[in-house]
């Protein structure tokens, strides 16, 4: 069982991974933005993407 739930997490991390965009991730790492700089700055994104 234990097994199997271990199976599960990384397939959700897997999937959660492939909703990640590099550019956007390396783009914030360099600009060292804060959280509530954060929080703008993924609504703008989500504007930009349309969700």
């Amino acid at each position: 069982m234990e097994e199997k739930l271990e199976r599960m997490e990384r397939s959700r991390l897997a999937k959660e991974c492939v909703k990640l965009n590099p550019t956007f991730e390396k783009a914030m790492a360099e600009e060292s933005v804060f959280p509530g700089e954060l929080a703008q700055a993924v609504e703008d994104l989500n504007e930009i993407i349309g969700t």
